[in-house]
């Protein structure tokens, strides 16, 4: 199986900074060269933080002409949610990259989007739309791509927080992504954990955390079938 892994942090202006991006960045990282993860190889992650929105759109365009098979795609920064165009607006600097920017990479592809979603009632057309640890008896990789191969084609995209709210930041990174993260290292029930059942863990930590501040949210293009694995339970 061809896989790729996208991880773009873009922390903001300085009046806007937002250190826990990059946490964020080598957190889901090391997080795939895990175990748990699915043990990724060095050459499948590419990282980019704080890089300009041409240089994010060449690389998503390369990776769209490589045709992986499973493409995992994380943005963490600055967001809004365009009420114009019905979908999430993410801040590269003070330009915008849009959702449907980053979908359709590959048959199978996870989004996972770490910024706030307040409204941006936008009226102007944009110009565009390791923790690695080798296993000795249980091959990660293989059994993460078995799981992918189990589902039908599909995107999932997991959302910090819903329309029209805020998404907390912390020195350790954001707050969805941490969660996310500590239920994927944390989990000792699932073989397999599904991207879904990940965030439905992880939304329950975050709106304990933020105190009902931020709730997350979710799309998945299919309600049947299995859905895309987020993390392999690692077994000692």
């Amino acid at each position: 199986m061809k896989r790729i892994a996208l991880i773009i942090g873009s922390a903001g202006p300085p009046d806007e900074y937002l250190p826990g991006v990059k946490e964020d960045v080598k957190s889901y990282k090391n997080f795939l060269l895990s175990t748990t993860g699915g043990q990724w190889y060095e050459d499948e992650i590419i990282t980019l933080l704080d890089k300009s929105i041409h240089e994010v759109k060449r690389v998503v365009n390369n990776i769209k002409s490589q045709e992986p098979d499973f493409a995992f795609v994380v943005f963490t920064g600055h967001g809004s949610y365009s009420t114009l165009y019905n979908q999430r607006v993410l801040m590269i600097g003070h330009d915008k990259l849009y959702e449907h920017e980053l979908r359709g990479l590959a048959p199978y592809e996870l989004l996972i989007i770490d910024t706030c979603a307040g409204m941006d009632e936008e009226v102007e057309v944009p110009i565009e739309e390791r923790l690695f640890k080798k296993a000795a008896i249980i091959d990660y990789r293989r059994k993460y791509e078995e799981a992918i191969k189990e589902c039908l084609p599909q995107e999932i995209i997991l959302y910090a927080t819903s329309p029209g709210m805020y998404a907390s930041d912390t020195p350790k990174g954001g707050l969805f992504s941490q969660a996310l993260l500590e239920v994927a290292y944390q989990n000792k029930e699932f073989e397999i954990l599904s991207a879904l059942m990940a965030w439905e863990l992880a939304a329950e930590k975050v709106k304990e955390w933020s105190g009902g501040r931020q709730i997350p949210d979710y799309l998945a293009t299919v309600r049947f079938g299995k859905k895309l694995p987020f993390s392999i339970m690692y077994i000692m």
